[in-house]
């Protein structure tokens, strides 16, 4: 019997939602917010998160046909269900509808501290899944889903 595969490409479609998630929800919050300081940080982080969505989708045309191998049959479909029971936003729609319920500077810091902080963990998760040579690439974008995590404290 073969090693179930999967496509790398599947995981990278999940990576693109966070990033369109993130744009949603930053977006939504910097037209719902009146703090200079924080529309400016937002827009930043809009601007960050599209580049990190330009960088995934690149990655996931070089990654299209590639299969990687499961160290068990259905390890890929655990590893997916598992980040998506925790996920912060389920569609960017709802990212967004979420940012324009918020009722304070805080309570939107603070959501975005959590969103920032389970991408990093997905983006953890799928450094295992990528090749070797696009590690790197993830690994930056965990370097600076951290610096946003700052940025966003220095708010606080």
């Amino acid at each position: 019997m073969s090693p179930a595969v999967f496509r790398a490409a599947e995981i990278l479609d999940l990576a693109i939602q966070i990033e369109r998630q993130g744009i949603a929800f930053y977006r939504a919050c910097k037209e719902a917010l009146d703090s200079s300081a924080l529309k400016e940080t937002f827009s930043y982080l809009i601007e960050q998160e599209h580049i990190h969505l330009r960088l995934f989708s690149g990655m996931k045309e070089n990654l299209r046909e590639i299969r990687l191998p499961e160290s068990f049959a259905g390890e890929y479909d655990r590893h997916v269900a598992a980040f998506v029971q925790n996920e912060v936003f389920s569609t960017p729609e709802e990212a967004a509808e979420k940012a324009r319920s918020l009722q304070s500077v805080q309570e939107a810091v603070d959501w975005a501290l959590a969103f920032e902080q389970k991408s990093i963990d997905f983006y953890h998760l799928i450094k295992n899944y990528v090749r070797a040579s696009e590690s790197a690439t993830i690994e930056r974008i965990i370097e600076e889903e951290k610096r946003h995590i700052e940025r966003l404290n220095q708010l606080r």
